[in-house]
């Protein structure tokens, strides 16, 4: 039996579990890009760093005092600290994963909109429900923006309801830093519960990494654990909660597709539909001239110019910034 799943899964073109991608990431100085962070699970740690890739590829990135990415000389902070808000809220593609500073798309509209001051929230891994947590901290805590931009992609979902899958993915990375995640569940009548983070382990099955069948078999299982994980429906709502708490403020909401995917264009056309502001900005990443590949699948500069040229025409045409 298991040599016949074996040969039988090869022939499908089904291979072994890939080896630990520690050694794929060098990050200089300090070998660590994460701090632990009790509410959030983690945060990028402050400073300038230089990222190391595969094939010699490199980028340069920056995180304030805040541990957030720049999106503007430093220097500049006092000018920028009296003017309006615009917060941007994302994962890895909006806080510029293997990309320069200067070429993220928060830094370019910063550059188109100098009249108030560009914040970017995205930060490596994070999920739908850090957006959350992150807006409801700091609409408590500081100054309430005149835009709140949620970049939203459908592999978000299964980093909110953190299934197998997503365990899986992130788990590798703990060599960067502490990796814990907050994650969220729906209870009896829909409502939307919270959990506080957890230490994000996965143990895989013995020998993944050399049979192909055992591979297939953790996939098969890991899959049907999601199809139960509700993790779409999850999302909406922190969405949705996400939208009443800018209502309630006066804030204006968007909520920016980054991925011409099924899901994701499924949950802009809900919330279109309820007359929440939406915008498909994502690029055809089918030429490949779009991501950073070979060295890493992530935006490039290029897709990232994309992204603001879309988001910047949305927010003058409906005369979000004055």
């Amino acid at each position: 039996m298991g040599i016949a799943g074996e040969i039988g899964v090869r022939l499908f073109g089904f291979k072994p579990d890939l080896a630990d991608p520690r050694s794929l990431v060098r990050v200089v100085p300090g070998g660590t890009y994460y701090r632990a962070d009790n509410y959030l699970g983690y945060t990028h740690l402050p400073g300038r760093y230089t990222v190391y890739l595969p094939g010699g590829y490199s980028f340069i990135t920056t995180h304030d005092s805040n541990t957030l990415r720049v999106t503007h000389p430093i220097y500049e902070d006092p000018q920028y600290a009296p003017k309006d808000k615009l917060w941007i809220f994302g994962c890895s593609v909006t806080h510029g994963w293997s990309i320069n500073d200067r070429e993220t798309y928060p830094w370019r509209l910063q550059q188109a909109f100098p009249g108030y001051e560009v914040v970017n929230y995205g930060v490596s891994g994070y999920g739908t429900i850090h957006s959350l947590l992150q807006l409801k901290r700091d609409l408590a805590e500081k100054k309430k923006p005149r835009v709140v931009i949620l970049a939203y992609m459908s592999m978000h979902d299964a980093r909110n309801t953190l299934t197998a899958n997503r365990r899986k993915a992130a788990s590798v990375y703990n060599f960067l830093g502490p990796v814990c995640q907050p994650y969220a569940s729906l209870d009896k009548n829909g409502g939307l519960v919270i959990s506080s983070p957890v230490d994000v382990v996965y143990h895989k099955v013995p020998f993944n990494t050399v049979s192909a069948f055992i591979h297939f078999l953790e996939r098969a299982f890991n899959t049907i654990e999601a199809k139960f994980s509700n993790s779409h429906e999850v999302t909406r709502a922190i969405i949705q909660e996400m939208y009443d708490m800018c209502k309630k403020d006066s804030i204006t909401f968007i909520l920016a597709g980054l991925d011409n995917e099924r899901l994701t264009n499924e949950m802009l056309e809900y919330f279109h539909k309820q007359g929440i502001l939406t915008i498909d900005i994502s690029v055809d990443n089918r030429s490949g001239k779009y991501s950073n590949l070979p060295y890493d699948a992530h935006p490039n500069g290029l897709a990232n110019a994309v992204y603001a040229h879309k988001l910047g025409e949305f927010i003058r045409k409906n005369n979000l910034l004055r």
